[in-house]
């Protein structure tokens, strides 16, 4: 035989087939991983686990998944490999194993709520397309996680999963991604939007990392400002950024290191297109060029602008700068609304917005619901309820009532066939009642008489005997034979069963609400809506 090494990936499939970490519990009914007791810090949940039996034999389970918690607050695993059949990562199943580094889980669809949660030491680990559920905080703490979802609900849940450093990468996803607003919280400290080269309508990003990054991404809010950074540490890479009614980009760092890739294009309205403190624009790489080119409205800057030289204003747009009463009273939205109708003439329009009254009247099955007011209600008669059981209780029928009989059959009807005979008393002489055999057995005395559901054939049409047919008088063959007494009808017993259904009463309760709403859209007066008012926000020029 010649030596040969088998190579390190064949090794590693079947350690995922049927190897196994030693520790690892498993329930042989279910197929579920319930706990890990072993020692070992690389863990492999294989295909099929063998389990002995106690009795010299061994039984051989397929895992089907992992139990909530199944590794939770284990401090020394660094690595888990899954077979192909796990699916679904539970909620809480790694939380708190500090030390885990790696996780190897391709065929995983499923993440269950902070199924990672304080995994400090995790490196690199992605959420591939195939995954259609991923559960709220799932890896608050953990290190790199790159996200490459297939639906929204995937997206959203991605941002506020908890991770240290969030790659959202929105290439793969197969859904439009607008009306929706992405915050990241400061336990986040990277966050990275790849838009794979898509347009994003009204989408908000609202981010207080220490670093963000967008690259390849339009991002458009005609209503509002679509990009809110807090972060020290910006990277645009071919980013274009716009909105139709105010400023585009918010900067409210100290200091904002704005880098650039390719060309950024940011273009507001009102009077403003980015709003920042001091401001220093770089290059995210030494070797290739950036601009960041503002269009349409101003910079306006709290500060100093640093590297200008990479910075193009394209008219009228132009660099203004602010103090800090100005800078607070925009970025808390805090400069006086006032009714359009009595702007000054000089003044630079920097926020739009529209009041309204709006009634909304909706019908409920519930006779409350929340923030509602019921004003009135109504019955009527719904639709014929499911038939009850069938039952020997008699119900009445009305109105609201329907109820059906049916006959069931307890035994059917038959003819019945009466036979009888006179034997002797050791059961070898028969005939009609005292009829001497004139032999040893004597007179004919013991009356023997059997009912039966089927006619006997005639035996002796001269003596009228039918048979055979063995009674249970004797032991012995001399008792088979019969006169025919007479047939009759035997009726069939019955029992009549009752049902019945219910006519459903439905009210209808109808509920109204008022309110003053405020929105960033243009709105006219219609059905529900009155008192619309124009406001807007305005500095003198």
């Amino acid at each position: 035989m010649l030596p040969f090494e088998v190579p390190y990936f064949v090794n590693e499939y079947i350690d995922t087939v049927v190897g196994g970490t030693p520790g690892l519990v498993v329930d042989i009914d279910t197929g579920m991983i319930v706990d890990y007791i072993g020692e070992g810090k690389n863990v492999v949940i294989p295909k099929y686990i063998s389990t002995a039996n106690g009795d010299g034999t061994f039984t051989v389970t397929e895992i089907k998944g992992i139990d909530a918690g199944a590794f939770e607050q284990n401090e020394k695993i660094t690595s888990v490999t899954m077979g192909e059949n796990i699916t679904s990562i539970p909620a809480n199943a790694f939380s708190g194993c500090v030390a885990l580094k790696s996780v190897v889980a391709d065929s995983v669809t499923s993440i269950g709520e902070g199924a990672f949660m304080g995994c400090s030491s995790l490196e690199n680990f992605t959420v591939q397309t195939s995954v259609t559920e991923l559960g709220k905080n799932a890896f608050v703490n953990a290190g790199k996680v790159t996200f490459n979802p297939g639906s929204a609900k995937v997206a959203d849940a991605a941002t506020c999963s908890g991770a240290r450093e969030i790659v959202l990468n929105m290439a793969d996803l197969k859904e439009n991604y607008d009306n929706r607003t992405l915050l990241i919280g400061s336990e986040t400290e990277h966050f990275e939007f790849n838009g794979g080269g898509k347009t994003f309508s009204k989408l908000h990003i609202v981010c207080d990392a220490k670093t963000t990054i967008i690259n390849d991404a339009t991002i458009i809010d005609p209503d509002s400002t679509p990009v809110k950074l807090s972060s020290a540490n910006v990277t645009l890479n071919r980013a274009d950024i716009q909105s139709s009614t105010g400023m585009a980009l918010l900067l409210t760092a100290d200091t904002t290191n704005l880098n650039l890739y390719g060309t950024a294009k940011v273009t507001g309205a009102a009077g403003i297109s980015i709003l920042s403190r001091n401001l220093k624009l770089g290059l995210a790489n030494a070797s290739a060029s950036g601009t960041l080119n503002v269009m349409a409205a101003d910079v306006a800057v709290c500060g100093t602008v640093e590297n200008d030289k990479y910075l193009k204003l394209t008219a009228p747009a132009e660099i203004k700068y602010i103090d800090e009463a100005t800078f607070g009273a925009l970025i808390d939205n805090s400069l006086e609304w006032i009714l359009a109708e009595n702007a000054p003439a000089n003044a630079i329009i920097v926020g739009t917005r529209w009041t309204y009254d709006k009634t909304t009247t909706v019908t409920s099955e519930k006779n409350y619901l929340e923030g509602y007011t019921m004003i009135n209600s109504t019955t009527h008669e719904g639709d014929w309820g499911a038939w009850s059981d069938w039952s020997k209780t008699q119900y009445v029928s009305d109105s609201n009532t329907q109820v059906e009989t049916r006959t069931v059959t307890d035994r059917a009807g038959y003819t019945n066939y009466r036979y009888w005979i006179y034997r002797t008393n050791d059961g070898y002489g028969y005939g009609t009642k005292n009829y001497n055999t004139g032999s040893k057995h004597g007179s004919c005395t013991r009356y023997d008489e059997i009912n039966l559901t089927y006619a006997l054939s005639s035996t002796n049409s001269s003596l009228g005997l039918y048979g055979y047919y063995n009674s249970s008088m004797f032991s012995h063959g001399y008792d088979n034979q019969w006169f025919f007494g007479e047939s009759s009808w035997v009726p069939a017993q019955t029992h009549i069963e009752y049902r019945y259904r219910d006519k459903e009463i439905v009210t209808t309760y109808y509920h109204t609400k008022q309110e003053t709403v405020t929105s960033y859209a243009e709105v006219l007066p219609g059905d529900g809506i009155t008192n619309v008012q124009k406001w807007v926000q305005c500095k003198l020029s």
